[in-house]
């Protein structure tokens, strides 16, 4: 059986070749870039940017924690979800680091 974000997994891997990132370790089967690895740079980005627990739990598809949450919940608004992940900023493709005041100015708004 296959895990439930196979699927997922498989788009990801194919729009980062389409953007031309790949980049691999001789020997390696795996890409250094992978869906998981997006997945806890995702998270940890989400955090920094101080977006609530419950949000990125809500975002990324993890229990919430509660039977409140996890059961009757129908989740955050949309709106609100947009909002949280318009907080992070992907790297530029160059490899070059993002600005500290892009990501202030994505905070703001």
């Amino acid at each position: 059986m296959r895990e439930r974000s196979f699927k997922t997994s498989n788009h990801f891997t194919a729009y980062r070749r389409l953007a031309g990132v790949d980049e691999r370790i001789a020997g390696n089967r795996r890409a250094r870039v992978n869906f998981h690895s997006f997945r806890r740079w995702f998270i940890s980005r989400m955090e920094q940017a101080g977006v609530a627990d419950p949000m990125i739990s809500a975002v990324v598809g993890h229990k919430r924690g509660s039977m409140a949450l996890d059961v009757y919940s129908e989740g955050p608004k949309m709106r609100a979800a947009r909002r949280a992940i318009a907080r992070i900023k992907l790297p530029p493709l160059d490899g070059s680091e993002i600005k500290e005041d892009m990501v202030l100015r994505a905070a703001a708004k």
